[in-house]
């Protein structure tokens, strides 16, 4: 294949109804849950403290995502 192999076990591509599992925050600014809890019984950090200045709301995305595999995805975008 042209791109570089084909769908696993093959290659390194998922099949056409292949979806990612994961996270879809912003991790480029600051890695793990953004709503785990920074701050215990021995430290007064907070998320901002931890993440340099970003705050939880920072790093979630203000749109909601919902990942599709490209099988579901081609017919929409064929009408666009």
């Amino acid at each position: 294949d042209k791109k570089g192999g084909g769908v696993y076990p093959n290659g390194p591509w998922r099949p056409p109804s292949g979806v990612q599992r994961g996270s879809v925050q912003f991790n480029t600014r600051c890695a793990g849950d953004p709503w785990r809890l920074y701050a215990t019984s021995t430290s007064n950090a907070t998320v901002e403290d931890i993440c340099g200045g970003y705050g939880t709301k920072d790093l979630i995305p203000s749109r909601p995502v919902l990942p599709i595999s490209y099988q579901d995805a081609a017919p929409l975008l064929s009408r666009l």
